[in-house]
């Protein structure tokens, strides 16, 4: 019996140092990785600003934002972009006549980009996630179909609506 309860212990032991023990680091982006359509808005905002940023391997991009519900969206040329590790930059030039003049900085990884946006004449900053277009739409799409076959089931009687709390 001791042995056993010995041999839980150190399994549990084991268990538990492989939970605490240290995940591997996100290794830091390359330029090739980060050549894809990134899409977010404010970082926990309910300010209706969308961002679409489509960036190239060569450093260049367009950045389009919809800043207010009901108005246009504005463009913006990339004109280059710094990786430095983790850190990256973007040259912007406004490409709608309009269009204030910002500035977009931050961290990135293969799969997230944590920015910041603003003015530059105005005082102003607004903190924006944008994550791989290509994500956003699969997401979407499996959470479109189980919503479709959910309601199929409904529809052909073979689930009945869930009522209140269980």
């Amino acid at each position: 019996m001791r042995q056993r309860l010995t041999g839980c212990l150190a399994a549990t032991l084991s268990m538990c140092a492989s939970i605490a023990s240290p995940t591997k680091t996100v290794p830091p982006p390359t330029m090739a990785q980060l050549a894809t359509v990134w899409v977010g808005s404010e970082a926990g905002g309910a300010i209706g600003d969308y961002f679409r940023l489509e960036l190239d391997e060569q450093g260049r991009g367009v950045l389009t934002v919809h800043w207010l519900p009901g108005e246009s969206a504005q463009a913006y040329e990339v004109r280059a972009y710094s990786l430095k590790k983790y850190d990256i930059e973007l040259s912007l030039e406004p490409a709608d006549p309009d269009a204030e003049g910002i500035y977009l900085r931050g961290t990135a990884v293969p799969y997230r980009l944590q920015l910041e946006v603003g003015g530059k004449g105005l005082n102003w900053k607004r903190r924006i996630a944008l994550d791989r277009g290509s994500e956003l739409l699969e997401q979407l799409k499996i959470t479109k179909d189980r919503a479709d076959r959910y309601w199929n089931e409904l529809k052909s009687g073979a689930r009945r609506p869930t009522t209140g709390c269980s």
